[in-house]
């Protein structure tokens, strides 16, 4: 026999069997089973604070009917979300809303909500009324001293500090305070 024809003969047959190995998948019905991924701290553009920092000695203004002061070093054996914002800033807007409604939800942490630009305090009482906020602290940082001593760059800023009085991490721009996948990896990273 030619060995050319014997070439033939083999090529023809891997044509045929890629043909109807390919028929044959193309047929099928290929499923892929998706595994949900876990949500991580990256995700959440959560940061971890690398040289943790003790808590200052500032005091803080909590406007109510005393008009209590404390500093956030009191607070040692809780854990703390220091949340600075301010009522000119957008996102800040967005996003209290749905810091209101965790606060509510999660009355074993406690909550510093900072103006650290100065606003007056009638100022923010009138930003809370109007806009439906009735669980945020209304306090200021009238100086902007703490801020300046965590170096907060932009509003919103989130900080999370643990019951050792550690600050673990922040989260710059808004949290997604709505999404119980985010709240539950944040209250497992500090507040546990």
């Amino acid at each position: 026999m030619n060995k050319n024809f014997i070439y033939g003969i083999c090529a023809a047959f891997i044509v045929v069997s890629a043909y109807s190995t390919s028929k044959t998948l193309l047929n099928k019905s290929v499923t892929v089973e998706q595994e949900e991924v876990p949500l991580s701290l990256i995700d959440i553009n959560f940061v971890r604070d690398s040289n943790p920092k003790s808590m200052p000695d500032y005091k803080i203004t909590k406007h109510g009917e005393k008009g209590e002061e404390f500093k956030l070093g009191d607070l040692k054996g809780k854990s703390v979300v220091v949340h600075f914002w301010a009522t000119w800033c957008q996102p800040c807007q967005k996003e209290l809303p749905f810091y209101d409604k965790f606060i509510a939800s999660r009355p074993e942490i406690v909550h510093v909500a900072l103006t650290p630009d100065g606003t007056k305090k009638d100022k923010i009482k009138a930003f809370f009324a109007q806009n439906g906020l009735k669980n945020i602290p209304v306090m200021t940082d009238e100086a902007g001293i703490i801020s300046k001593y965590f170096e907060t760059k932009a509003f919103p800023t989130t900080l999370f500090i643990s019951k050792e009085g550690v600050l673990v991490g922040r989260i710059m721009g808004i949290v997604d305070w709505q999404d119980p996948k985010t709240v539950e990896l944040l209250v497992k990273t500090f507040a546990e």
